[in-house]
Order: structure tokens, then C-alpha cells, then sequence
């Protein structure tokens, strides 16, 4: 059943957009309510639903997600038993109650309706990092339908992460929930929900293609090249790995350099699909050299690799720019040379007519004497 927003006290909504803003799902209590009551022996389930809106809706497949959990709930054992408490059997007779506070399970982070999930993303994975007994963490992969179901989970509150994008995709942004969480029926009473579904906004990322070649009798094929690269979105912060055909691999940030010498090629990935890039050679036109690109400017479009291409020629000064196959005088061609541009065929054919009427002048003076 899904759920777009949480009343009482800590609302929280978890449908929202996940792509640019943190999203924080917690419930509130009201302890003069039914709401109040939540079944102990019950865990939870989440299902994130991942399409890509931007490509016709498509699944967004082989995403991975972790949901990390960060705090207790403040719950109160109390007693009773109630037909409308939805409870497996009436034998039951324990429920629960939350508190207005969460119990954090990490020392010194703090847990309210204002906390941004984006900023304690780094410090709950590097706490889970060096203490990975601190609490339960849940990861799963979303399917060819770009759905993942993680069933029997703790109940509690969670931060929720996309740990590792789909390919040509850019990771949407952490989102905080809580297990169970309560929601209107549009009457009196409002009962607790053990699943929860989050629909993450797709976000497709390009690649950029960087290649370096030096031509010429003087070019230095071993000299290193800068290239400042600039892509313009939303978060200025973004930094995205790189590689080098080398084998040289690292993060680049808006308006950093890159260093590519002669034959090799960078390639840029996860920039968001829709920002504008610009790559600029620092030493172009420099040294003697004489630069041309191609590409060095545009905007990430989807499933379009951008390569971008720089040529730096330089020829030593005594050498001489060979002919160009146009710059030579053309072949002779029909019969109206003369001299010494006559044709070969043309000389013999008029060395054989000397031949022959020389031949016919003899015969004929014989025959006459």
C-alpha cells in the first residue's frame, strides 16, 4: 500500500523528489489516539519503485540501495487488547507506544524533523564503515521491473541511499524514513503502516570523451597537456571520477584539470544528462604550436558519448610543407603539346611517318632509273 505523506508529529513524506533535496519520512504520535499502538513483533518492508522518467518511463535497473539504520523508537510497553488494533490474534495483549523522541544508535548525531539527510549521509557510512555492529543495514539491487522489495526489517528510523547508480544514471539523493509510519484514512482513527514505497526521481548521466594528439616533425609526443573542464549544474559541489587510458583514475569537480599527453584519452562520467560542459586547453596556440578542437563545448545528452578532440601541430622551421597532390602541374593529356612536352606515343607515331615516306621516296627513284 503506498503511502505519500506521514501525520502526527514528525511528519514526514517519502514520495517526494529524491533527486535534488533530501527527504526526511518520520511520524509523529498522538497518545490519545489508536495511532499510537504499533505491533512489536512486526517488521517492516520497503520497496523502492526507480523509472526513468526522463527516457519514456523505463526501469531503472541494477541500482543499488542501502538502507542504514540510525535511530530507535521511543516505544513504551503498555497493555491491552483492542478488535480495531488490526492484531494477528487476540491473544496478544502487549503493544507499543512512541514516544515524542528518537533514540540515535550513533554517538552525536542528532535526529529531527529537520535533519538533512544529505548532510549526515558521510558520517553514518563512515560510522557503519569502522563499527559495522552499531545496527542492522539492508542492501538490495532494483530489478528489470526497476522495483527492489526489502522485506523484514527492524523497526526504527533509517537513512536510505542510492550506494551504487544504475549505468548511465546519477545517484538520487538520501532520503531519511521510519518504520512503521501513520497515515490517514480520511476518519477518526489513524493505524500504523509496515510498508513503505519511495519512488526515487531518475537522474541519467553522460560521459565526456577527452583525446590529446600531438603531429609534426618538432610536436613532443611525451609533453603533458592541462584541460580545465567546466559542467554547469545545479550543485556546484558535484565531483565525478575520471579515467585516463592509462590507468590513472580520480574525481574531477567544475573548472579542475586534467593532464593528457599524445595518444591519450580521459573519459568523464556520471554528469548529470541536461548540463552544459566546456573544455578548454590551457596551453593552446602556444609554443609554436597550432591547436584545433573539436566539441569543446555543448550539453550531456543521454545516451550520446561527447568526445571531445585537440591536434596541436608544430613543424621544425627549415622544413618545407610537401606538395599537395593539387599543387602539382598537370599530366599532359590529348595531342596539342609540342616540343619537348610531346607526348612519347606522338613522337613515334611521327618518327614512323618520317620512316615510311622515306621508304616510299627510295622506291620510287629506283623504279625510275
Amino acid at each position: 500500500m503506498k503511502r505519500t505523506f506521514l501525520k502526527q508529529l514528525f511528519c514526514l513524506s517519502c514520495c517526494a523528489a529524491l533527486c535534488l533535496t533530501a527527504v526526511s519520512v518520520f511520524a509523529a504520535e498522538n497518545p490519545d489516539s489508536l495511532s499510537s499502538v504499533i505491533d512489536p513483533e512486526q517488521s517492516g518492508t520497503v520497496i523502492i519503485d526507480y523509472q526513468d522518467t526522463v527516457d519514456g518511463n523505463d526501469p531503472v535497473v541494477d541500482a543499488e540501495f542501502t538502507f542504514y539504520k540510525i535511530a530507535d523508537l521511543n516505544m513504551e510497553i503498555t497493555a491491552g487488547d483492542d478488535a480495531n488494533l488490526h492484531r494477528a490474534s487476540e491473544e496478544e495483549a502487549t503493544v507499543t507506544s512512541v514516544g515524542n523522541q528518537y533514540v540515535s544508535i550513533i554517538p552525536d548525531l542528532v535526529i529531527n524533523p529537520d535533519t538533512d539527510a544529505k548532510t549526515i549521509a558521510p558520517k553514518v557510512q563512515s560510522y557503519y564503515k569502522d563499527h559495522p555492529e552499531t545496527g542492522p543495514s539492508y542492501t538490495g539491487k532494483t530489478g528489470k521491473n526497476g522495483k527492489l522489495v526489502m522485506n523484514g526489517m527492524e523497526l526504527g528510523v533509517y537513512l536510505g541511499m542510492e550506494t551504487s547508480p544504475a549505468k548511465e544514471h546519477y545517484a538520487s539523493t538520501p532520503f531519511l524514513f521510519q518504520l512503521p509510519f501513520t497515515d490517514s484514512d480520511g476518519g477518526d482513527r489513524t493505524f500504523w503502516n509496515y510498508e513503505l514505497t519511495v519512488e526515487p526521481k531518475s537522474m541519467p548521466a553522460g560521459d565526456i570523451m577527452i583525446s590529446k594528439e600531438v603531429t609534426g616533425t618538432a610536436g613532443d609526443t611525451s609533453q603533458k597537456f592541462h584541460f580545465k573542464v567546466e559542467f554547469r549544474t545545479t550543485d556546484d559541489s558535484l565531483s565525478v571520477p575520471y579515467e585516463i587510458s592509462d590507468g590513472t583514475k580520480g574525481t574531477i569537480r567544475t573548472g579542475d584539470k586534467i593532464e593528457l599527453k599524445s595518444g591519450e584519452v580521459a573519459t568523464i562520467t556520471m554528469l548529470p544528462c541536461g548540463s552544459d560542459y566546456q573544455v578548454t586547453e590551457v596551453e593552446a596556440n602556444q609554443d609554436g604550436y597550432k591547436t584545433t578542437a573539436t566539441g569543446t563545448s555543448g550539453r550531456i545528452v543521454r545516451k550520446n558519448h561527447v568526445r571531445v578532440t585537440f591536434v596541436n601541430h608544430k613543424d621544425k622551421p627549415n622544413d618545407k610543407p610537401k606538395d599537395k597532390p593539387e599543387d602539382k602541374p598537370p599530366k599532359p593529356t590529348g595531342h596539342t603539346q609540342t616540343g619537348d612536352n610531346l607526348p612519347v606515343w606522338d613522337i613515334l607515331l611521327a618518327a614512323a611517318s618520317v620512316f615510311v615516306i622515306g621508304i616510299g621516296l627510295t622506291t620510287y627513284r629506283r623504279k625510275k632509273k
